[in-house]
């Protein structure tokens, strides 16, 4: 299983398109979908949480710019992520697309996946040089858009990249809007303090 896993991933690094497909072709149902998007949340906040202790502790003058505890982190990045899957599938239909949302949502999740061994990567590399490791989490970020316009291709049926990097301005705008909305309501609900670096 995870030999298999980890197969479709190198797949989709060299062919994103085709990996996609793959992906979905053996996607779940919706409901445990919704389970894989839970799991990449709480693995990306883990991640994330590492990254952040090898930075401080390398740079004792860093602060952390958010006190927010791990557990709303993942409820976070579980909204942010279903606010990508939303915009996806809305965005991309507005342009023309032919996708449903189990596919957009499915890209998103894959998208996740895809991406960790970078991550896991950028924390190894981290822990010897954490110059080194922001450089390779700005590429992963830049491979990460490569994607996910791959993705949209997939998912939507596009040719034209000038209607797909068109939808994923659109996308965009509307995921940095929506995830402001989100923390500004986790700050109100938690009185969590969100201070200037």
């Amino acid at each position: 299983m995870l030999q298999t896993l980890l197969q479709m991933i190198g797949n989709t690094m060299q062919s994103p398109q085709k990996g996609l497909q793959d992906a979905l072709r053996v996607a779940p149902a919706r409901s445990e979908l919704w389970w894989l998007l839970a799991l990449v949340a709480v693995v990306n906040v883990i991640m994330s949480e590492i990254a952040s202790r090898i930075v401080l502790t390398h740079n004792t003058d860093v602060e952390m710019m958010f006190t927010i505890p791990a557990l709303y982190m993942a409820a976070g990045v579980f909204a942010g992520l279903v606010v990508t899957a939303i915009c996806t599938h809305f965005v991309g239909r507005a342009f023309g697309g032919t996708g449903d949302f189990d596919a957009s949502l499915g890209a998103v999740i894959w998208l996740q996946f895809v991406l960790m061994p970078l991550q896991l990567a950028q924390l190894i590399v981290l822990i010897v040089s954490p110059g080194l490791g922001v450089l390779i989490g700005f590429a992963g970020g830049l491979f990460g858009v490569w994607l996910y316009v791959n993705f949209l291709a997939v998912v939507h049926g596009f040719t034209s990249l000038g209607l797909i990097f068109a939808g994923l301005l659109v996308s965009v705008f509307g995921i940095l809007f929506s995830l402001s909305l989100v923390l500004s309501i986790v700050a109100v609900l938690f009185g969590v303090e969100i201070r200037n670096a």
